[in-house]
């Protein structure tokens, strides 16, 4: 855990370098990254695809952040705004959502491929997340339940960390950075190679089934009101592997129709 790694001063008022925000820029700027050279690969116009990767960055940040307002919405009414408005609290599908509608509205707007744009992000997507997983590792949040595994982390008393300090933990962040990385690989391989939107599919279905088990199997933090006992991100991952099954379907038929399409001519 290194929450803080610098403290600037900004026309007189603190400004802190923070771990998980180190993490959070570089896993931008490479998935970023990944996903114009991916584009080159496919033929897809790299400056479209920066346009909307930089489109989904931004509109990501104010998705996660709504949606962990949302969620905190009982503790709130508690404790008030300040606490929640001050603190870095973000939620990943939040950032999903909203990222993934700002590049929908620029791919509708400039009539782009949308299914082989998903394909082509998606390695990007899966490690820029893996490398803010590493940043909440830093940040001391999302943190797991206590373990008697040989790999448990402990975490120092700090300001920054909510949970049990110097008790070992599983390492919930590390897990889902290298489930990432592991659908990362996966998404790459496929590009090109399977029908367009598959790909991302696959992600959705792999994504939301990893990240179900952390929320009901290794996650202690505090994530806010669910439904039916679930916290929400748990219901989201649901709707996430749903989805993902539901387009592979789609895309499958689709692929199925082509053929039978091609043998009747």
């Amino acid at each position: 855990m290194w929450p803080v790694w610098a403290q600037l001063d900004l026309f007189g008022r603190p400004l802190l370098l923070t771990g998980y925000g180190v993490f959070a820029i570089l896993g931008a700027v490479l998935g970023t990254y990944l996903s114009v050279r991916t584009a080159r690969r496919l033929g897809f116009p790299a400056f479209d695809a920066f346009a909307a990767c930089a489109l989904a960055v931004a509109f990501g940040l104010i998705g996660a952040k709504a949606l962990f307002l949302t969620v905190s919405i009982p503790r709130i009414r508690a404790e008030g705004w300040g606490p929640f408005l001050g603190q870095g609290g973000l939620v990943w599908y939040g950032g999903l959502f909203g990222g993934g509608a700002a590049a929908l509205v620029y791919l509708k707007a400039f009539r782009l491929d949308l299914a082989r744009f998903l394909d082509l992000a998606t390695p990007g997507l899966a490690v820029g997340h893996a490398f803010g997983r590493i940043g909440c590792l830093m940040g001391g949040c999302c943190h797991g339940k206590p373990t008697a595994l040989p790999w448990g982390v402990r975490f120092p008393e700090s300001p920054f960390f909510g949970g049990p300090a110097g008790v070992p933990l599983h390492p919930v962040q590390l897990y889902e950075a290298l489930a990432e990385l592991a659908l990362a690989a996966v998404a790459w391989r496929l590009v090109g190679r399977v029908r367009r939107g598959t790909g991302f599919g696959l992600w959705l279905l792999g994504y939301g089934a990893v990240r179900l088990v952390m929320e009901l199997a290794f996650r202690d933090d505090d994530r806010g009101a669910g439904l039916f006992g679930l916290p929400p991100s748990a219901l989201l991952s649901l709707a996430a592997i749903g989805a993902g099954v539901a387009l592979i379907a789609r895309r499958s038929a689709a692929s199925s129709g082509l053929t039978t399409e091609t043998k009747v001519v």
